[in-house]
């Protein structure tokens, strides 16, 4: 963009009072006008015209970042977009939908089925988002996605015994059943474990995705567990359709890197961590004692 016609946007803006007395009072100030860099900057009316300028020359230029905490579902991801001025429904149809176009320019996506949306290929981390739309974030988080998990794949493909989109899968619920990152390797193990003998996961996160919401300290309830859903983990064997949010690298690296365990069960303990249990007489016992300390 020329001075003039940057200068002219600004006085069309109402920044600025006019274009051409701010241009000749700029020169005769010394202000070096050549010198204005380019970018998104953040104005105001209540600024002089020579402080606008000055914040030019300078580079002072606004930034929009963007957070997504590991484990964030499309839903949730779309809410914080929603949040930055963007649109969550434009967002939400380009991820729910995949186009044969991202199909074609990341690789990775070619395996996924037909049915299945870009759940848990939206990598979670923090973006500059500054200037873009919603495709364009969507391809910056499937850019990262390459470049992380997938790169890792890549690496280590010969050591998982699951594919790649069982392995994401996995990842997924491995990032929603633990907040403590020394347990994720135990925890899959767990699950493969279950996975290998034919035993259902009965995940508690699977069973929240399929009702689309989180049921928080209260649990789920014989009910919710009942949930006629290809996503409920305690009715249907094996992994669910799909990955149920958007795991980060950790959780992924610990289904490769599982942990060999005689345990079948785990319990939370309410403090972030879980007591593990072999068989389902020591898992009731070990839901009791946790029952009983958590009120007294």
């Amino acid at each position: 963009t020329s001075i003039n016609s940057l200068l002219k946007k600004l006085e069309d803006k109402k920044l600025i009072k006019s274009f051409y007395s701010t241009k000749i009072y700029s020169i005769l100030l010394g202000k070096k006008l050549n010198n204005m860099k380019y970018g998104y900057y953040l104005l105001s009316p209540s600024m002089s015209s020579i402080e606008i300028i000055d914040k030019i020359i300078k580079g002072d230029i606004y930034r929009l970042w963007l957070t997504i905490p590991e484990g964030y579902n499309i839903n949730k991801i779309a809410k914080l977009i929603s949040n930055k001025g963007l649109s969550s429904d434009k967002y939400k149809n380009i991820a729910l939908n995949v186009s044969n176009e991202l199909k074609e320019k990341f690789s990775f996506l070619k395996e996924l089925p037909k049915n299945l949306s870009l759940e848990g290929y939206l990598f979670p981390d923090t973006y500059d988002i500054t200037g873009l739309n919603e495709e364009q974030i969507i391809n910056l988080q499937l850019k990262r996605f390459s470049e992380t998990i997938y790169d890792y794949w890549l690496k280590n493909k010969s050591r998982s015994k699951l594919s790649f989109l069982d392995t994401l899968n996995l990842a997924s619920i491995v990032e929603l059943e633990t907040q403590n990152p020394n347990e994720r390797e135990l925890i899959a193990g767990v699950f493969i474990k279950r996975l290998e003998i034919g035993m259902k996961l009965g995940a508690d996160p699977t069973v929240e995705y399929a009702l689309g919401k989180h049921q928080g300290n209260k649990g789920l309830s014989f009910k919710d567990i009942l949930v006629n859903s290809p996503y409920n983990t305690y009715i249907n064997k094996g992994l669910p359709p799909g990955p149920i949010c958007n795991p980060g690298l950790s959780s992924f690296k610990a289904v490769i890197n599982y942990k060999d365990t005689p345990y079948l069960y785990f319990v939370a303990k309410g403090d972030g961590s879980h007591v593990f249990t072999k068989t389902y007489k020591e898992h009731l016992q070990a839901q009791k004692e946790i029952i009983s300390k958590s009120f007294k």
